[in-house]
């Protein structure tokens, strides 16, 4: 069963009113809610992901980054929702 949207007929116009395209050095600032550590959260379908991974799902591949991959954020901005600005590297390489 498909969670029901409201306020958004679908995950994009949810993620796209909560996003900021005109940050500094080219970023996508997420506005929605915030982990401890910066990143952005947003729930699809009843499961809390990382606002990045779903702009990277809705914009790049529908396929999901599982470990030993993760997301780079090249551009040192964990609010940042930009795919251009993501790597998929692996999580060793990613704590460097």
């Amino acid at each position: 069963m498909q969670a029901k949207y409201t306020r958004y007929a679908t995950p994009l116009k949810h993620f796209i009113d909560r996003t900021v395209f005109d940050g500094p050095n080219g970023c996508w600032i997420w506005i929605g809610t915030l982990d401890p550590q910066g990143y952005g959260l947003f729930r699809l379908y009843g499961k809390r992901i990382r606002a990045h991974a779903l702009a990277y799902r809705l914009l790049v591949s529908d396929c999901p980054v599982k470990p030993p991959y993760t997301f780079d954020h090249l551009c040192r901005n964990p609010s940042c929702v930009n795919p251009d600005h993501l790597e998929v590297v692996t999580i060793q390489i990613n704590c460097l």
